[in-house]
């Protein structure tokens, strides 16, 4: 695949190519295993930064939203503060008592305040809300790096496969598909390598699925993995398995929701 080639495939053509490549090491050597898998990393790399890519214009949209707002905001204390200033002026033309006049004004000036005051509120917390959504971004991005992990469904062995793409080691305790109160951990961890990938089964999801699902219908179904690090940080990676029948094929694509430190409901 040239750089033209590789630039215009579309996401499903990325995953197919990934899919030839995990298909290939079945029957590969094991010399040529690690290639595979690094070319399949490649193509989900690259999936995973269009995603990325996606969000971060959502995320430039809500912010370009939020200017728009604020200049909605401004302009709305702009009317208020003309609107102010007019009903001032025709209170003095047309006041004749002192007292009633010096009323009239002073509750201009109240309403002005409350006005201005209620605004000022909501700019604070339309900051105050953006600079959670930076933190909240910043920090995943930060256990990003920390964890880097890929995953991807093998077809063929009906399999969850993760792929270390960087750290020296990564241990993976457990491993949960669906819905449960806790998880049990494993009396010894999968222990993945930089490079390196290791697999689970997903037989009975497929099965479940595929008695349970109607034909052409898609299911969401949670998943999590508890993990830890070179250093003995332990950190609880959070997904879906997104499981589609064909017939009596089913389709899954596995996609990370989110990444916390610690561990819970595990024993």
């Amino acid at each position: 695949m040239t750089l033209e080639e590789f630039e215009a495939a579309t996401e499903q053509e990325l995953r197919q190519k990934a899919d030839e490549c995990f298909a290939k090491s079945e029957n590969a050597g094991t010399g040529d295993k690690p290639y595979l898998y690094l070319e399949a990393q490649f193509y989900i790399n690259e999936i995973q930064r269009r995603e990325h890519e996606r969000e971060r214009r959502k995320d430039s949209r809500i912010s370009t939203r939020d200017f728009w707002m604020e200049c909605g905001v401004l302009l709305m204390i702009l009317i208020e503060i003309i609107l102010s200033l007019y009903g001032i002026r025709l209170s003095t033309k047309q006041g004749r008592d002192a007292d009633a006049l010096m009323t009239a004004q002073n509750s201009v000036l109240q309403n002005l305040n409350t006005s201005s005051a209620a605004t000022a509120r909501t700019l604070q917390s339309l900051q105050s809300t953006t600079e959670g959504m930076n933190d909240n971004i910043v920090t995943q991005l930060a256990l990003n790096y920390l964890i880097p992990l890929t995953f991807a469904y093998d077809r063929a062995a009906v399999r969850l496969l993760a792929t270390n793409g960087g750290l020296p080691q990564i241990k993976v305790w457990g491993f949960q598909p669906g819905s449960g109160d806790t998880t049990r951990l494993e009396k010894s961890p999968k222990v993945i390598e930089t490079g390196h990938t290791a697999s689970w089964p997903l037989k009975p999801v497929y099965d479940d699925v595929s008695m349970h699902t109607p034909n052409g219908s898609s299911v969401r179904i949670p998943v999590s993995f508890y993990v830890e690090n070179a250093v003995q940080q332990r950190f609880s990676i959070h997904g879906t398995i997104l499981a589609t029948r064909h017939g009596h094929q089913v389709e899954m694509t596995i996609n990370t929701t989110g990444i916390v430190p610690g561990w819970t409901n595990v024993y």
